[in-house]
């Protein structure tokens, strides 16, 4: 017999959470979730409802970390266990869209690199693990880290946009 029950009400009222991207981590579930006051943040999930709560609100306020359309960040795995943590990308007032980590604590999430300083972000995607290191692309470049900020380097410096098919038969 299954029952559906509702863990948590996460954005009180009429309005969805719309809760996206489920990794289970370290034996709880972490999501993106929305709410009023937070935006699109990191949330974790024990299965109680006293146990499902915020990690951290990064971009603090109202605004969201993550992006409101999770059809991108699903596309682009919103979150990925690499090292013993998780990781993801997320906005902040400060940095704008960079790589970020949590061991699932508010005190152990943080900003890996500023791959691109000052606000405007280098909007790192397509994460993926491969041979003991995480591979991205950030500013259409392809980047691995470690997880440090001293182990986040830049692989190739050619633009992808700039790759063309050469030897081309025209006839």
């Amino acid at each position: 017999d299954l029952t559906t029950t509702l863990v948590k009400d996460i954005n009180a009222g009429m309005a969805s959470s719309m809760p996206y991207g489920f990794v289970v981590y370290k034996d709880t579930l972490y999501f993106i979730a929305n709410t009023d006051s937070a935006g699109y943040e990191l949330w974790r999930s024990d299965g109680t409802a006293v146990g499902t709560k915020l990690v951290k609100d990064i971009y603090v306020g109202s605004a969201s970390s993550f992006r409101r359309n999770p059809y991108f960040e699903e596309s682009y795995g919103a979150l990925i266990i690499y090292n013993d943590k998780l990781f993801f990308r997320a906005s902040d007032a400060t940095n704008g869209t960079e790589l970020w980590q949590s061991d699932g604590t508010a005190a152990g999430t943080g900003l890996v690199k500023d791959i691109t300083l000052g606000t405007g972000g280098s909007n790192p995607f397509s994460l993926v693990t491969f041979k003991n290191e995480l591979y991205f692309l950030a500013n259409q470049q392809l980047w691995k880290s470690d997880g440090t900020a001293a182990g986040t380097q830049l692989l190739k410096s050619t633009l992808f946009s700039d790759y063309r098919i050469s030897n081309v038969d025209s006839s």
